[in-house]
């Protein structure tokens, strides 16, 4: 009996075993295994933008670990006239294979850079010489030169993962907003309506379109209230102030802001109506919670309120001179 199931077990081992030694259809790829990168093609009016992304993606595959040889190294590696043949051949199999045989190497990345009016075309691909076919490939299209950066980081995450290297980009071009589209803010904080030591409830509603991912046309409408000494209450109006806003960094999640706008504040008190220009100066720091809605704080400054004041020699000046504000935004 022992004998029997001793036979057993060692059926099974063997079985086993030839099972694991047995090859698959296809190996997975190594970082071991060499990759030739080609130098972008492109049509005339992207041709400064493929030197650029030819690097991006060279470098990005040597920050994994895989064996790289740059168009750099292929200037190097063989001779002036087999580099012209090497880098001049015609059609995208032809070129693979002649490199991959050259400089002894499995794979080779291939891409493409065309522009069409402001839009651009961006696509790449992973030829397998082993098996003289293209093993992974991708494309991006994109509204502006601005985002070509990121859409290479993104194809180069699609390359790349056959070949077990973790994706780089968090948030994919398909997951942004638009560089063009509206935004709405809600702020509230306190304000100078009176004089330099009488702060005030203040709140805004703006309304924003985006002229691209860092530039921003605002329109603020606001009011706030203070209370005087005499209890009188005075009521500062903002009818429109229409300014611009600019955004660091407007990539990342943290965005300091600089900003600025023209308007007219009207001041009511006892029941006595004043009203005057202003020209907003606005400093604030935006953090994105998510793509779409972000939170703000943000300070202002009245540069024409400032300057009635020193020409009147009075610190009871009237409209707004100095705030702070946090804020809620949402962007469509």
């Amino acid at each position: 009996m022992f004998g029997r199931a001793a036979a057993a077990l060692a059926l099974l081992l063997i079985a086993g075993a030839a099972r694991a030694q047995a090859p698959d259809s296809e190996p997975a790829p190594t970082a071991a295994e060499r990759f030739v990168v080609r130098n972008f093609e492109a049509n005339k009016v992207a041709l400064d933008q493929a030197p650029g992304l030819t690097q991006a993606i060279a470098t990005r595959m040597a920050e994994a670990n895989l064996k790289v040889v740059s168009p750099d190294d292929i200037q190097k590696a063989v001779g002036l006239d087999r580099q012209r043949e090497l880098l001049g051949c015609s059609g995208d199999a032809a070129c693979a294979i002649e490199l991959a045989g050259a400089l002894d190497a499995r794979y080779v990345v291939s891409g493409r850079v065309d522009r069409f009016n402001q839009r651009y075309l961006l696509s790449a691909t992973v030829w397998d010489q082993r098996l003289t076919e293209v093993k992974v490939k991708s494309q991006r299209e994109v509204a502006d030169a601005g985002l070509l950066s990121q859409a290479m980081e993104e194809i180069a995450d699609e390359l790349l993962a056959p070949f077990g290297v973790p994706p780089k980009v968090e948030v994919k071009l398909a997951d942004r907003v638009d560089s063009l589209g509206f935004n709405l803010g809600l702020k509230l904080g306190t304000t100078l309506l009176t004089s330099l030591f009488r702060l005030a409830p203040v709140g805004e509603i703006e309304l924003g379109f985006r002229i691209s991912h860092a530039w921003l046309v605002i329109l603020q409408i606001g009011f706030g209230i203070a209370f005087d000494q005499t209890t009188q209450t005075n009521v500062g109006l903002t009818p429109g102030l229409l300014g611009l806003r600019y955004h660091f960094r407007a990539e990342k999640d943290l965005q300091p802001t600089l900003g600025g706008g023209l308007g007219v504040i009207t001041t009511i008190a006892a029941a006595r109506g004043k009203a005057r220009l202003s020209a907003l100066l606005n400093l604030g720091l935006l953090y994105l919670i998510t793509q779409r809605v972000s939170a703000s704080v943000e300070a202002s400054m009245d540069v024409l309120g400032l300057a009635y004041g020193v020409a009147e020699k009075t610190s009871a000046l009237t409209g707004i001179n100095f705030g702070l504000s946090l804020g809620i935004n949402y962007r469509f």
